[in-house]
């Protein structure tokens, strides 16, 4: 059993009934060890078991009594994110944060909006939660308004991915003329080597930069997957995909093994 306590700022308060009033309604839920509202400071403090209950449900009970408790709700972009697992992923981090209250990440917007404690949590300690799982936050600073920052990261991240694209699409292409030419023409069109290179190696030198360059975001991204947040996203599956075909391939090229090559099918 797990023991957090909670500092919170309470508003509302006219008497010291009120402070009663608050500390029952706090006691009555399941996971809350101790409760005590201050009405002279408007302070509360609550010992609770994170497992049973949630910061979430103790504002629903002080609100539920009458009184509020004060929260700050903050809007932080992220990037590096490369499906819906990757917002789950994010929003687990900052949920399990001490003060968060609720957090959602939406992965279609690039940005996650989370509700908090003002009293025990910083947004630095949220921007370290989203890094933690593996991700870029937009961090706040005195250059322009919060919006222009997000805009001009999403706008940056986007060139980096047009220019990783053309980069292995110029490399992809001939493999995915090759790969027509044996499906479509039964491999007999084009020549068995290329200026007196085999033509799996010339696969291999196209296939190579391909699976190093582009493939390295998903090799990241699946180390903090598996290492750092024990889960499986799309990036695991791409990275196990695509390097299963370039390693068989690899050892197929060696002779090693007899099989096909599949250097189209990992940089595909």
């Amino acid at each position: 059993m797990r023991r957090r306590t909670a500092q919170l700022d309470v508003r509302g308060m006219s008497c010291a009934n009120c402070s009663r009033t608050i500390t029952e309604a706090v006691q009555g839920l399941d996971g809350v060890h101790t409760a005590t509202v201050n009405y002279a400071t408007d302070e509360g403090t609550v010992e609770y078991d994170p497992d049973a209950t949630t910061l979430a449900a103790i504002y629903t009970a002080i609100d539920d009594a009458g009184y509020s408790a004060v929260s700050t709700s903050v809007s932080i972009g992220i990037t590096d994110m490369t499906c819906s697992n990757c917002a789950g992923t994010t929003e687990s981090a900052l949920e399990d944060v001490p003060g968060v209250i609720a957090a959602e990440v939406n992965y279609a917007t690039d940005e996650a909006t989370v509700e908090y404690n003002p009293a025990e949590v910083s947004r630095e300690r949220l921007h370290e939660a989203i890094e933690s799982a593996g991700y870029s936050p937009v961090r706040d600073d005195d250059d322009g308004p919060s919006r222009d920052r997000r805009d001009a990261a999403r706008n940056e991240e986007i060139r980096h991915q047009r220019r990783l694209t053309l980069f292995g699409a110029a490399l992809s292409l001939p493999l995915l003329v090759f790969l027509g030419e044996k499906l479509l023409l039964g491999g007999g069109a084009l020549p068995e080597t290329v200026l007196g290179v085999g033509f799996g190696w010339v696969e291999f030198l196209l296939a190579t930069p391909v699976q190093v360059v582009l493939g390295w975001p998903f090799y990241r991204n699946s180390f903090d997957a598996l290492i750092k947040n024990r889960t499986a996203n799309m990036d695991v599956l791409i990275a196990l995909g695509s390097t299963t075909a370039y390693v068989y391939s690899v050892v197929v090229l060696l002779g090693l093994l007899a099989g096909g090559l599949y250097f189209d099918t990992a940089a595909l």
